[in-house]
């Protein structure tokens, strides 16, 4: 039951971080950049909360912001993915589809 409700709770985060991505995307088309900004903020406080987790020692504490840097560095990763894929990948499926027509 802890299981399914964490599942569910980092896949709608990660869902969450790719709609911002995408949204960022549609605000700003001509610009590639803001498509990033979610991606490198969630590895800021990834590496935040790492470095609390190792350095400063409180118990069973430590491991909940662990749990919560990793959730976080999940998040940056779809949002990083999202943001290449929007660059690279669609612009190549949207030619190719043109092509087959």
């Amino acid at each position: 039951m802890v299981a399914s409700r964490f599942f569910f709770i980092v896949t709608g985060f990660l869902l969450i971080v790719l709609l911002i991505s995408y949204l960022l995307h549609r605000s700003f088309p001509n610009k590639r950049y803001p498509k990033y900004a979610p991606s490198l903020s969630l590895f800021a406080l990834a590496f935040s909360h790492y470095f609390q987790a190792v350095s400063y020692s409180r118990g069973s504490e430590n491991l909940g912001q662990l749990v919560l840097a990793l959730i976080l560095v999940g998040g940056a990763l779809s949002g990083l993915l999202m943001g290449l894929f929007i660059d690279y990948l669609a612009p190549l499926l949207k030619n190719r589809h043109r092509v087959n027509r």
